[in-house]
């Protein structure tokens, strides 16, 4: 069985867009959900590559304010409370901000994620997805070659490697960065979600322009 080694727990920022554009991306998405024992126990949009455009015009339509995007383990225990911390984190943080909460497999046999993983979550600023193929963990690898000196990401991912997993991650994109042939480059990375939380909410607030409570 291959090792996974975690990554570090380091500390950096995020991005969303109101649910009322994401339905869109939710709508076009969840024609393509898993089928059998793969097949998530709630209703949760299944991303595919075929389907990718449909993210990144969501990504886009929220250009006028930062947009984040999350990486979390539907397998990792920490996922689970870094996910209800995030829910937290934001119903005390008010402004145009589009999160994207990417749940995706780190072993071959973790499952989607439950009715309770995604109840975790109900911002209304926020679309779930579900990324059995890593597409977007490959999306930001592709970001990392077209944007030479971004922020490095190895240190995100399963085995501490380019080609690992990306995951418990947060993005931060600003206010004006568009997505086209690669996505932007981040201005904030980090690994280990509920710990970074503080850092996480004042970057967004400054982002947008409230400072945290």
């Amino acid at each position: 069985m291959m090792r996974i080694v975690m990554p570090r727990f380091v500390y950096h920022s995020t991005i969303l867009v109101p649910l009322a554009s994401a339905i869109v991306a939710l709508g076009l998405l969840g024609c393509d959900q898993d089928k059998g024992e793969n097949k998530p126990e709630s209703d949760i949009a299944s991303l595919s590559r075929k389907q990718l455009e449909k993210v990144k015009a969501t990504f886009n339509t929220g250009v006028s304010g930062p947009r984040v995007i999350v990486f979390f383990s539907s397998g990792c225990a920490a996922c689970d409370t870094g996910s209800a911390a995030l829910q937290k984190a934001l119903a005390i943080l008010d402004g145009p901000i589009t999160l994207f909460a990417v749940w995706e497999p780190i072993f071959d046999k973790d499952p989607p994620p439950t009715r309770k993983l995604l109840g975790n979550i109900t911002d209304r600023r926020i679309l779930q997805l579900w990324d059995p193929d890593h597409v977007l963990s490959d999306e930001m690898r592709a970001s990392e070659v077209a944007h030479p000196g971004s922020l490095p990401q190895a240190r995100t991912r399963t085995n501490n490697v380019d080609s690992g997993i990306m995951y418990d991650t947060v993005a931060i994109f600003p206010a004006g960065a568009r997505w086209e042939t690669t996505l932007p480059a981040p201005e904030y990375l980090e690994v280990g979600l509920e710990a970074i939380l503080p850092k996480v909410r004042e970057h967004l607030a400054n982002l947008i322009n409230q400072p945290p409570s």
